[in-house]
């Protein structure tokens, strides 16, 4: 290949260790386009609507974005939410957004923890709803064991999100000023 493309330093030092030499490798992060995300946003009036209509209505939205699969790490968040309701005064509903196939595990999981009335698992949504869900939500939270450049945290934080994630390669490199990097595959520190 006359060029190879990646996402973060970290990725670039990576190929490096497979014998690339450096000035092959170019660092393209993801992108998202903010005229997409502004054409389907609401206004208050209708964010509020939205909450009613999902029952987020006086809730603090904790939301994750992505499939629903063990490399995300919603294990370690479903395992985290017991102690975090302990925690707070407030009413926190944990909202899933994703499909993938630890979905119905993450499910059975929610029963045994007996995490149902914080924990919405929505599977995949449309485009309008998702750009909904962020302006609804309080928080966002990617608990990723690995990861590139996730766009999810890109769109959150174009919707003014605080963002947790897991203290990895690809979120350090271009989250480690913007965002609370935890620990990964430890339900304390989230």
């Amino acid at each position: 290949a006359n060029a190879i493309i990646v996402l973060s330093s970290s990725d670039k030092k990576y190929v490096e260790s497979l014998g690339i030499k450096p000035e092959k490798i170019h660092i393209i992060p993801n992108g998202i386009d903010p005229i997409e995300l502004n054409t389907d946003q609401l206004s208050n009036q209708e964010i509020e609507s939205f909450r009613v209509k999902n029952n987020l209505s006086n809730k603090f939205i904790i939301l994750f974005v992505g499939q629903i699969i063990h490399r995300k790490g919603i294990l370690y968040l479903l395992y985290s939410i017991p102690l975090i309701i302990k925690k707070t005064k407030k009413k926190v509903l944990f909202l899933f957004i994703g499909n993938g196939d630890y979905y119905y595990e993450s499910l059975n999981l929610v029963k045994e923890l007996e995490i149902e009335k914080n924990t919405l698992f929505t599977g995949s949504v449309s485009k309008k709803d998702l750009i909904a869900f962020y302006q609804s939500s309080n928080l966002f939270i990617l608990p990723s064991l690995s990861e590139g450049l996730p766009t999810t945290i890109l769109e959150a934080m174009y919707f003014n999100l605080p963002v947790i994630s897991s203290d990895i390669p690809g979120v350090r490199d271009h989250f480690a000023d913007h965002a609370i990097l935890v620990q990964p595959r430890d339900s304390q520190k989230i």
